[in-house]
């Protein structure tokens, strides 16, 4: 008995092309492109299947090049993106995220004669993209110009619900742009163990990640737990 397989010149038939692909684990096998589903690569059912209401159904919703095109057209203007930016900012510094949702709620009923604040659509998670990819960005590029500049760094450690050991990194310097000492929230990176060579191992990778030259730190802040201060085996 001949066995049928799907031939590469029905392929391209006007009435196969824009759907009928080839099974590469079943060369007796056909697909639709349109309907999602494996036919029969024999000539006379894929014409039949062609003709069935299913496939002109699907071939409708998918192959159809009239389709409507939706234009997005953002209404937020300047002024506005701009008070989403300084608030995002007070709610890294000062807040946790969950309080953004009722921030934005409060300013649209607290001034409603103005139109930014009703135009405010700043929630979760809009705030934390804001704060991460478009405050941090901003942020470490303004550091590049005092990375040589001499530093102190203040950590101390802590532990999360999941018992996993964090280490809280703080970078103080002179701002030349600022012209004053600013302390800088470098990162909070998770540690192996809390040793003071874990430590140790942690801050000279986060310091040379962020593109800080170790040499140039004076001091180290640290609490007065033994694995920090101690004599011979300390921070």
């Amino acid at each position: 008995q001949y066995t049928q397989c799907l031939r590469v010149s029905w392929q391209s038939m006007d009435k196969f092309k824009e759907w009928l692909k080839p099974v590469q684990s079943d060369k007796t096998k056909a697909y639709c492109n349109y309907y999602k589903s494996t036919l029969n690569a024999k000539l006379c059912d894929l014409r039949k299947h062609v003709t069935s209401g299913r496939h002109r159904q699907s071939s409708n919703i998918a192959g159809n090049p009239h389709q409507a095109r939706i234009e997005f057209k953002p209404k937020v203007n300047d002024a506005t993106r701009f008070a989403e930016g300084k608030v995002s900012l007070n709610i890294a510094a000062h807040s946790s995220l969950a309080s953004v949702d009722h921030a934005a709620e409060t300013s649209k009923s607290a001034f409603t004669d103005s139109k930014v604040a009703s135009d405010l659509k700043l929630y979760r998670t809009k705030c934390r993209e804001v704060i991460v990819n478009v405050l941090a960005p901003h942020f470490v590029d303004t550091l590049s110009e005092d990375r040589d500049a001499k530093c102190s760094i203040l950590i101390d450690e802590s532990t999360d619900i999941s018992i996993s050991k964090l280490l809280g990194v703080i970078i103080c310097f002179f701002s030349r742009s600022m012209l004053k000492i600013v302390s800088c929230h470098t990162g909070l990176v998770e540690i192996e163990s809390g040793t003071a060579e874990a430590i140790t191992c942690a801050i000279i990778q986060l310091l040379n990640d962020e593109k800080f030259n170790p040499k140039n730190f004076v001091k180290v802040g640290v609490d007065n737990d033994s694995v920090n201060t101690g004599v011979n085996k300390g921070v």
